[in-house]
């Protein structure tokens, strides 16, 4: 009885969907009441320590308890543009969130990088080659709807009149998504380490490494160096794409530079040339 109740109750898609029974505790009513108990309670017990609100000023104007939590200048509230700078911190991560899952996703497309695939996941469409980076694909999703909330406390700010208005209140109940939002879409990064790299694609360094091959000494005797090791190359480039689009092949140009006697000079700097650490710069010690 008590399911079917809850069949006819509006809930958060971010709660049905994504959060955890942890994380939805976390946000409920339950805990948000208890957690206001506890606060009047240790506000009982400060107060009996003080025994009156006289000697609670006082203390407040010696001491300063609050420290930088305290403002010298407010209404009946707060002013909201506290929850602007709250709000606008998360939206920013929200921005780098989405940045960073786009590259993945980029990357997953292009077979560089793939995300860890459950037992029983489907792919995209229930389609079964399909292996779609989707834990990337819902933090964009949320990353954009965390973006999309700053308007909120922009919007509550800029309303106030001369101290404040109860529009504000209806409108501030609905900055938990903000908060749950991060929380569903940082929880992604616990995969992190569970990736996996496809050491051949990235290995595929020749055509990063055309212009080192071209500019090296000791080949051509005719036009300008560079034109004629250009267009040497190039021949062979042409002919190995030739083999992967139109024969369905594997990608041999480096097999064809070993071949061709034009490139013998060089072959003993190969090695060198194609190192992929050459291509990486700084990444290695930016990593996470």
């Amino acid at each position: 009885m008590a399911g079917a109740e809850e069949m006819n109750k509006y809930r958060s898609p971010l709660v049905s969907r994504y959060a955890s029974k942890e994380m939805s505790y976390n946000f409920s009513d339950k805990k948000k009441f208890t957690t206001w108990r506890k606060l009047w309670i240790f506000l009982a017990k400060a107060e009996k320590v003080l025994s009156s609100l006289l000697r609670f000023y006082l203390t407040c104007l010696t001491y300063d308890p609050f420290g930088e939590r305290a403002y010298l200048v407010t209404g009946q509230t707060y002013s909201r543009k506290v929850d602007v700078d709250c709000l606008s911190t998360l939206a920013s991560l929200g921005a780098s969130m989405h940045k960073i899952c786009t590259d993945i996703r980029l990357l997953a497309n292009l077979k560089e990088i793939e995300e860890p695939f459950e037992k029983e996941q489907i792919g995209s469409s229930a389609m079964p080659y399909k292996r779609n980076p989707m834990r990337a694909e819902r933090c964009c999703s949320l990353a954009r709807h965390l973006i999309a909330l700053m308007a909120d406390p922009l919007q509550t700010a800029s309303v106030q009149w001369l101290e404040r208005t109860l529009d504000d209140s209806a409108n501030r109940s609905a900055n938990t998504d903000t908060y749950t939002a991060v929380n569903l879409g940082s929880s992604w990064w616990m995969c992190l380490g569970d990736f996996g790299v496809d050491h051949k694609t990235l290995c595929d360094v020749l055509q990063c490494a055309e212009d080192d091959v071209c500019c090296q000494e000791g080949l051509g005797q005719g036009d300008p160096p560079a034109q004629e090791q250009g267009r040497e190359e190039r021949k062979e480039t042409i002919k190995a794409a030739a083999v992967v689009k139109q024969e369905g092949g594997d990608h041999d140009l480096l097999a064809r530079i070993q071949r061709d006697p034009y490139f013998a000079p060089i072959l003993g700097q190969l090695d060198a040339l194609l190192d992929p650490k050459t291509f990486t710069g700084r990444a290695p010690m930016h990593r996470l």
